[in-house]
């Protein structure tokens, strides 16, 4: 699938930084080139197989995935440097999750698959930003919050409004875990003997695009003038892979997905609502 510079989506969020993610508060780091790469993470939208030359070229990835254990960092760094059996194992591990799981489940471990064979001997270093499995906002039922309540908010049984300051809590604690990680990551390269701007790529889903503008808008506000950052989209062209699915639900359930998607970012740009 092409990566575009434009979506829909983008047309309906306010020109304004999204205040409400702290990054003033934030030492925003210097020499490094941020690409954001916006995915579903689902191949009924197509499979990333763009990723393999950017993996090449970049230092370091920037992972999308909560609830996280050491061993899962552990073992995507052994695939980026060649690991064929951690390789393997993995993709068996998300099989086994996908053999008793739902249709989500299915295309969303298919596009995992296509992201670890991309990932494969890039030589990148992998960070996980998100919060891990033992962190507070991800205990009694934390998983389920995270997985599940843009479904929820779509049917109605959540307001956004109970919803939008956690999915703001965990945008800041990605955001604050980035920009911590760098002088380490820079550190790391300049060993290796790589030049500056350190190159890393953002591998999020849109709804996550608040963290680059942040990233932006912080160093605008500190006069940091060597950080770059740029916007990649997955070009969303949705498919259905099983013949038993309803288009008109499903193209109204994303549909309903991007709207809340839009309200969510808007929020984090209006500085008189309260964050909660």
């Amino acid at each position: 699938m092409p990566l575009v510079e434009s979506d829909p989506i983008l047309d309906k969020i306010i020109d304004a930084p999204p205040v409400k993610l702290g990054y003033n508060q934030l030492s925003i780091p210097e020499d490094v080139d941020f690409t954001f790469i916006a995915v579903e993470h689902d191949d009924r939208f197509g499979k990333p197989d763009y990723l393999g030359p950017l993996l090449e070229e970049a230092d370091v990835l920037f992972y999308e995935l909560a609830a996280w254990r050491p061993q899962d960092q552990k073992s995507l760094q052994k695939i980026a440097t060649g690991d064929f059996k951690a390789l393997q194992r993995q993709k068996e591990e998300t099989d086994l999750r996908i053999a008793h799981r739902a249709e989500q489940e299915m295309s969303h471990g298919g596009w995992t698959k296509v992201v670890l064979s991309a990932l494969y001997r890039s030589n990148v270093r992998v960070v996980l930003p998100d919060y891990p499995f033992d962190h507070k906002e991800m205990r009694f039922g934390g998983a389920k919050r995270y997985g599940d309540t843009l479904v929820d908010v779509a049917l109605g049984t959540v307001e956004e409004g109970e919803v939008f300051p956690i999915w703001a809590r965990r945008d800041t604690y990605i955001l604050q875990s980035i920009c911590e990680s760098i002088p380490a990551l820079r550190e790391q390269s300049s060993k290796l003997g790589k030049k500056l701007p350190l190159k890393a790529l953002l591998l999020y889903g849109i709804s996550h695009l608040s963290i680059l503008d942040a990233l932006a808008a912080g160093a605008g506000e500190q006069g940091i003038d060597s950080l770059q950052s740029q916007l990649l989209i997955q070009e969303r062209s949705f498919k259905l892979l099983n013949e038993g699915d309803d288009p008109q639900t499903t193209l109204e359930g994303y549909e309903a997905a991007d709207r809340i998607t839009i309200n969510y970012l808007n929020w984090l740009r209006t500085p008189e609502n309260p964050q909660g």
